[in-house]
């Protein structure tokens, strides 16, 4: 027997019962861990991340108790390729799989496309594709001009649906900002199926931007598949002779219906849609973050 062995051997029959209660601890831990991660549809997106971490220690202690159960050569040699295996799972398997998946990522739009685009759009592409976890489907805007002397009143009341097609739960918080020059009135804020969220909804000023005023809600977790709509009512003054107001999107917008009810003194239009007509454009398009949609307006020739 040799001395390692004799060592383990006394170490283990001095606290065997220490490691035993420390793995059942653990073990509670990480099952309670894995549980909650599970109810929130998240346990992937985690085990993806951190599956080393739980792996290597179970591997080593596995290959540290296999050693002190028999002195056969095969089961001494299992014991170190088990805590061998144990090292690498935490050490070298993280950076195989980072770089493989680095490099996958520059060379997919080479697969996808045919030819080479430069790093930075790469990069941009890249960036899209995997922070792109929540979008909004069948959204309504509904906008009523009407003037106050020398100022243009935007009454709106926009409805959307936030849509999470990933295989966790992903937080969702509702955003509305706009600039102070704007004169914004937050009138409502709905979140369908939870009839008390938005009451109180008031703007704030942005302590990052003191020129952005906006409100910034609860985030609301959507589990994997989830849909859920919300609607918000608002108020915004511009100057007549500015002659045009710019929407932004937030989040990739698939469809959009724009109605527009304005008075007789002026002449409005919009980006032009897949389909429209007088005071309506439907778009069928996708708006990504960065898009945006114009509407336009201008006295009447008399």
């Amino acid at each position: 027997m040799s001395l390692f062995t004799k060592v383990a051997e006394g170490w283990w029959a001095t606290h065997y019962r220490y490691v035993i209660s420390l793995a059942i601890t653990g073990s509670a831990i990480i099952g309670l861990t894995v549980g909650w991660l599970v109810r929130r549809q998240s346990f992937w997106k985690w085990w993806d991340k951190y599956n080393a971490f739980i792996i290597s220690p179970l591997l080593i202690a596995v290959g540290l108790l296999v050693g002190t159960l028999s002195e056969v050569a095969v089961v001494q040699e299992l014991r170190v390729a088990l805590v061998i295996a144990g090292v690498l799972a935490v050490t070298v398997d993280p950076l195989i799989k980072g770089k493989a998946h680095r490099q996958a990522a520059r060379d997919v739009f080479h697969h996808m496309l045919g030819f080479n685009l430069p790093l930075p759009i790469r990069n941009r592409l890249l960036d899209i594709v995997t922070k792109t976890t929540l979008y909004r489907e069948n959204t309504v805007m509904r906008v009523a001009l009407s003037e106050s002397g020398n100022l243009l009143v935007f009454d709106v009341e926009m409805e959307f649906e936030v849509v999470n097609p990933t295989l966790y739960t992903a937080p969702f918080q509702p955003r509305f900002e706009f600039e102070t020059g704007e004169h914004p009135t937050l009138r409502s804020v709905t979140c369908f199926r939870d009839p008390d969220y938005g009451k109180g909804a008031t703007l704030e000023h942005k302590k990052s931007e003191p020129s952005v005023i906006g409100y910034w809600g609860r985030e609301i977790d959507l589990a994997s598949d989830e849909r859920r709509r919300f609607k918000v009512e608002y108020t915004m003054e511009y100057p007549l002779v500015l002659g045009f107001y710019i929407q932004h999107f937030q989040y990739p917008t698939i469809g959009l219906a724009l109605t527009v009810k304005h008075p007789a003194s002026l002449v409005v239009t919009a980006t032009p849609a897949q389909s429209q007509s007088d005071g309506e454009w439907r778009y069928t398009a996708l708006f990504m973050p960065g898009d945006y949609m114009q509407i336009k307006w201008e006295r009447r020739a008399t």
